[in-house]
């Protein structure tokens, strides 16, 4: 298992991320672990969430969450079949029910999307776990981050927290990657709070760039790499 302090940009980690690729089935989930597993990242992440933590039931993205779902039992297979691999394994969580059942499954890290950047004491919930804790920041306020950072490090939850910068676009165009927001908030962050910071690269794969633009990040000192994965381009 891959711990905090092995993140560092000479390791060149990289998580392969699921999301929704897998559609609600579980065989294609795991069609997708098989191909993380065969790719040679040595980390895995899935996106966990109940329908309800992401839409109400008379809003009109209600029907793709629902679809999206897995059950609980699905949740484990998912997990015990990516631990076969000896997978590293992390959980984006979106709301209580999904990081209780994260704790279930024993992942050994989290991932808070930057729609939750402001729900200060949920992360707060999460870190207290003392686990891998990536915060996704994009479209974030600096003022933001910094008031989040200053709670934690207020009530000593900020040992494991990496910063993960990235535009939620898919797939993104090549000119909304910023490298150099890697160098500004390691210079900004790392020394001041202890934290790492990531890069969460979501440039199209069939783009010579998706294998150019995830090394610069390295190179600009990101502690980690994701990257999206799929076993059909046309998906």
């Amino acid at each position: 298992m891959i711990h905090y302090e092995h993140l560092i940009p000479e390791n060149g980690y990289i998580i392969g991320e699921i999301a929704c690729g897998h559609e609600g089935d579980i065989n294609k989930f795991k069609r997708l672990i098989d191909c993380i597993a065969e790719s040679g990242a040595q980390i895995i992440k899935f996106q966990i969430f109940t329908p309800l933590e992401r839409a109400t039931v008379d809003h009109s993205e209600w029907k793709i969450f629902n679809d999206l779902s897995l059950s609980k039992q699905e949740w484990h297979q998912a997990f015990d079949y990516a631990r076969q691999y000896n997978l590293t394994i992390f959980a984006d969580i979106f709301g209580e029910a999904s990081f209780s059942i994260a704790k279930e499954l024993g992942v050994d890290g989290y991932k808070i999307h930057s729609e939750d950047l402001l729900n200060t004491f949920f992360i707060a919930t999460v870190a207290a776990e003392k686990k891998i804790l990536m915060i996704g920041i994009g479209g974030a306020h600096r003022i933001e981050i910094v008031n989040l950072l200053d709670f934690l490090q207020e009530h000593d939850l900020l040992h494991n927290v990496l910063l993960m910068p990235g535009v939620q676009t898919f797939p993104t165009p090549l000119e909304a990657h910023s490298i150099g927001e890697i160098g500004d908030l390691i210079e900004k962050y790392s020394v001041a709070y202890g934290v790492k910071v990531g890069f969460a690269d979501h440039v199209s794969g069939d783009m010579e760039e998706a294998k150019i633009v995830p090394i610069a990040g390295l190179a600009k000192g990101a502690s980690i790499i994701e990257k999206h994965v799929t076993v059909n381009r046309e998906d």
